[in-house]
């Protein structure tokens, strides 16, 4: 399919050498998770640096932490995630202490509390970010913290707020992709339900 296309394309890129291999590891570990494939996940881990990535996506500059601890809780090796995931949690909120009002840092935060199962928090977190960059702001990074504030919600388990907010990024001309939702494990515990189908 084209998540394995495009993981190709970025393989091939990497063999140039480290500095083409750290430009594209996220992009890369981004479609190992999409394709739920480990092996894979773990040879992009190996192309991200100690002092982590730029995310050229969204914008925002990811610690390698938060890449290992979301591969380990996404492929549910529950230890490995809690230690990264706590680091990289560290890190997100001396950001958003030092710069209150890059919601690069508030989302990241939002996400990394969620995966944690701090849901009050990472709402209020993924929240914030919509609302310091809303989409009327920045129509092309404004409509990606709709869509990671539909991730928090789903893995806080609130299905309808999830669902309300990734009908609004599906309808946004820069939101969220019909290849991402049919093939992101994200939003695996919304299958089946009508409400996302029709989105």
């Amino acid at each position: 399919g084209d998540a394995a296309d495009w993981r190709n394309s970025l393989q091939l890129i990497a063999q140039k050498g480290p500095e083409s291999a750290r430009g594209v590891a996220f992009p890369l570990l981004g479609c190992s998770w999409m394709q739920r494939d480990k092996s894979e996940a773990e040879k992009a881990l190996a192309f991200i640096p100690a002092q982590g990535i730029a995310n050229s996506f969204d914008e925002a500059t990811i610690p390698r932490e938060y890449c290992v601890g979301r591969t380990a809780w996404l492929f549910g090796n529950k230890e490995v995630a809690q230690t990264a995931l706590t680091a990289a949690r560290g890190i997100f909120e001396r950001t958003t202490r030092e710069q209150p009002d890059y919601a690069q840092g508030w989302t990241y935060l939002g996400l990394t509390d969620a995966m944690l199962g701090r849901c009050d928090e990472a709402i209020r977190e993924g929240r914030r970010a919509c609302e310091i960059l809303p989409f009327t702001k920045d129509s092309w990074i404004g409509p990606i913290w709709i869509t990671y504030l539909a991730e928090i919600y789903t893995w806080c388990g609130d299905k309808d707020a999830a669902l309300q907010q990734l009908k609004i990024a599906a309808e946004l001309p820069t939101g969220i992709t019909y290849g991402e939702l049919k093939s992101s494990p994200d939003w695996d515990s919304l299958r089946g339900d009508p409400r996302f189908e029709q989105i």
